[in-house]
């Protein structure tokens, strides 16, 4: 039987000037959705810089509706299962590129 992780396990405390960015892993069409929660430091400049790896990174935002509450889509992080809603699964599915990884930072509503 598969366990589910709890999101809160994915969240350890910011700093004022940190965010979190999902690097969301390549894959087509209805591949599993995978990626890694990273802390990135807001910096005067354009993008991120991913904290724990030092690299000055790009990312689009993107805004989603939850939706029914139902948490019946899925998605991998930082090597953890979790449960997500279909609005959010579609989103990612729609986003991501084929061929590498892409960064989002996300607002829900």
């Amino acid at each position: 039987m598969e366990t589910v992780t709890p999101a809160s396990s994915l969240y350890t405390p910011l700093k004022r000037w940190q965010t979190r960015i999902l690097r969301l892993s390549a894959g087509r069409g209805d591949d599993a959705l995978s990626g890694d929660l990273l802390v990135a430091d807001v910096v005067h400049m354009d993008g991120l810089a991913l904290h724990d790896e030092g690299e000055l990174v790009a990312y689009e935002a993107i805004s989603y509706t939850w939706g029914r509450p139902m948490l019946t889509g899925d998605i991998t992080v930082n090597g953890q299962h979790h449960s997500i809603t279909p609005t959010l699964e579609s989103a990612l599915k729609h986003f991501r590129h084929h061929d590498k990884a892409r960064y989002l930072w996300g607002m829900y509503n």
